[in-house]
């Protein structure tokens, strides 16, 4: 055995410079949206699981890079454009395409009349901006993400008529989203403020949105049992988002979007039991 001492750790692999490369890999991801379109497939994923249809790899690709072209390019049109932004909705694009290829021709329809819509409400026309409506912004966003969530495998795996289980899965789906596009926009309330976007948190003042959404997440609650959706997940869902904006202080970075869009990521999953199973 030698006597020799271990070699000095080079610069590239000491702790501290990983750490900053993780750290700087996650902070692209959030800003890249790659982040929240990996939720959106969750949550396509979970609607799916609860309405016994099929998921596979084309429903996951068409959801996600649906979610990159929208958010990358209402990131690009507000100016946040330290990424390339038009790079990445061309390329999400492409694979957009690709996955509407191999699906049903009704499906190719609902998604770019989805795009169509989304690209409506980010852009400006002479003047006008649909989501300086109040209270557009959240409402828009929650259903247009259920929607799309809901509709891309109902429509490929063959969904039959709207049932209870449906109407419940959607109200958990528009609750979840809501409130988390709610969590943003108390993170940006100042942000908002200045360019007039009229979000709750602008309209109402901080407290009242925070108290309003605590109410809000256990009064939806009895409302889905009544449906005969699954309490757990919701439950768990509710407890996760009264958490996050009582108790998670002067996070701003994408720690918060991590943490925000990981309840859809696994908060489900993991109050079902699948991750047990």
């Amino acid at each position: 055995m030698s006597d020799s001492p271990p070699p000095a750790p080079t610069l590239a692999t000491t702790p501290a410079v990983r750490s900053r490369w993780i750290e700087r890999a996650l902070s692209v991801g959030v800003q890249a949206h790659v982040w929240v379109a990996l939720a959106a497939t969750s949550l396509s994923a979970f609607a799916a699981m609860q309405l016994g249809l099929a998921f596979d790899v084309i429903d996951a690709q068409i959801v996600a890079v649906s979610t990159l072209v929208i958010y990358n390019l209402d990131s690009w049109v507000d100016g946040r454009r330290r990424l390339p932004r038009v790079a990445l909705v061309a390329t999400a694009a492409c694979g957009l395409g690709l996955g509407l290829f191999c699906s049903p021709l009704e499906l190719s329809g609902v998604v770019l009349i989805g795009l169509a819509a989304c690209t409506l409400y980010a852009i400006e026309i002479r003047g006008f901006v649909l989501k300086r409506l109040f209270p557009l912004k959240a409402l828009f966003v929650a259903s247009a993400v259920t929607v799309g969530v809901v509709a891309v495998p109902w429509i490929r795996h063959g969904g039959e008529v709207v049932t209870t289980t449906a109407l419940a899965t959607g109200l958990f789906l528009l609750g979840l989203v809501g409130t988390n596009v709610v969590i943003f926009d108390l993170r940006d309330h100042h942000e908002d403020r200045e360019r007039r976007v009229p979000t709750f948190s602008v309209r109402w003042g901080r407290r009242r949105t925070v108290a309003v959404l605590v109410v809000a997440q256990w009064a939806w609650v009895p409302i889905l049992a009544v449906l005969g959706f699954d309490l757990l997940p919701a439950v768990a869902v509710s407890l996760s988002y009264v958490l996050i904006v009582t108790r998670v202080r002067g996070v701003r970075d994408y720690r918060l979007d991590l943490l925000v869009d990981g309840v859809p990521v696994i908060v489900p999953w993991l109050a079902s039991g699948v991750m047990w199973s």
